[in-house]
């Protein structure tokens, strides 16, 4: 009896990530990619490229099908993240044989309910699923509001960090010249894809208010993407290139997550939000936009998870602001600006730091991994 990983490909992100290091603590015996992207050090693993090193398209769906029968067998397991490969384990659970599936879902479901025809084929696909795990509580509530789920197959894990290992990461190398550019005023890391939905522009829009107002920041921008030209021109045009530091994609991040003063993610939405627990596990206050499904969720736990701030919220493990995307959206920026200008100027930072680092382990690998173990074991019984 195998257990397989199944992902879209193993291209810079935190699904990938997570698949990753699933495969490796639970010893899965291969991730299957629908294409041939490979951005991360894949020597211990074992990777079948599903598409021979083609990119995907759903008519090469029969090709891939038929290669699956050679691999997957009766008994076997498969863990199949993101919204293709989920659809690929349906279809060959639908017209090959039927499998025990787990589909793992990383991002917001209503992102693929946008047609009717959309949520037919969600549903569908779900339906297949022997387990589907989410990250977080707000996730599994709309799953099983919005699909009718029964609720013993809807199942919540969080995503998986090795927090001693984050810790001794940071600890890495810096450039002294970075260091040096840096020095002088308060540093703010944002960490993500340069796309739509990580609203980066927003805080570069938020620095350039700032600026106005007499008060300089730093904002270190780590990742890649399609808007990078666009959020440069953006900041010289502003007249800020030279606080807004693009330092491209990280193989670790830690080290200049740790330099920074604090993490701000100003995204649209977010599947869960690693870099929130990254930056906690670094000792590194966390300010986010009140978004579904992680944000407030990690941050303030206790509270109802479906409400939305429309002010700054000292919340129990960091700040909650409201979202960029409003309707008044200078109103947004000006409460972001003056929450920034009193984090500074308080002792709040130093607080958030100390309560960060003593609740993180919530997601250390060592409290995770056992729910992962106790119901791959259950569904190969």
């Amino acid at each position: 009896m195998s257990k397989y990983l199944m992902i879209n490909d193993l291209g810079n992100g935190g699904a990938e990530i997570l698949n990753i290091g699933l495969y490796r603590e639970l010893k899965f015996d291969t991730i299957l990619i629908l294409q041939g992207k490979i951005d991360y050090k894949t020597d211990d693993l074992n990777v079948i490229d599903l598409s021979n090193g083609k990119k995907y398209k759903w008519y090469r769906l029969p090709v891939i099908l038929y290669r699956l029968t050679k691999i997957i067998k009766k008994d076997d397991l498969v863990v199949a993240s993101l919204y293709k490969s989920m659809l690929v384990v349906a279809l060959f659970g639908f017209f090959v044989r039927k499998i025990k599936t787990i589909f793992w879902i990383h991002s917001d479901t209503k992102i693929y309910l946008s047609s009717k025809l959309r949520f037919f084929l969600l549903k569908k696909v779900l339906s297949v699923a022997s387990r589907v795990v989410v990250n977080s509580k707000k996730a599994q509530s709309e799953l099983i509001g919005t699909f009718n789920m029964n609720d013993q197959i809807v199942k919540v894990i969080y995503n998986c960090f090795d927090i001693e290992d984050i810790k001794k990461s940071k600890l890495a190398f810096i450039d002294q010249e970075l260091l040096e550019n840096l020095k002088h005023f308060p540093k703010i890391a944002c960490i993500g894809r340069f796309n739509i939905l990580k609203g980066q522009s927003n805080l570069i829009r938020l620095l350039a208010g700032l600026k106005q107002r007499g008060i300089i920041m730093h904002l270190i921008l780590i990742g890649s993407g399609e808007l990078e030209m666009d959020l440069r021109d953006e900041a010289r045009n502003f007249g800020i290139s030279d606080f807004v530091h693009f330092l491209g994609q990280k193989q670790n991040v830690y080290p200049y997550l740790n330099l920074c003063d604090i993490l701000i993610c100003p995204s649209k939405s977010e599947g869960f939000g690693n870099v929130l627990v990254e930056a906690l596990a670094c000792g590194v206050p966390v300010v986010s936009a009140d978004i579904d499904n992680g944000p407030r969720e990690i941050l303030s736990p206790n509270s109802p998870l479906g409400y939305r701030t429309s002010v700054a919220e000292y919340a129990e493990y960091g700040i909650l602001m409201p979202s960029f995307y409003t309707a008044n959206k200078e109103q947004v920026l000006e409460i972001w600006s003056n929450t920034l200008i009193k984090l500074f100027s308080d002792n709040e930072l130093k607080r958030y730091k100390d309560v960060g680092l003593a609740y993180v382990n919530k997601f250390d690998k060592h409290t995770v991994l056992p729910i992962w173990k106790d119901l791959i074991e259950d569904l190969q019984k």
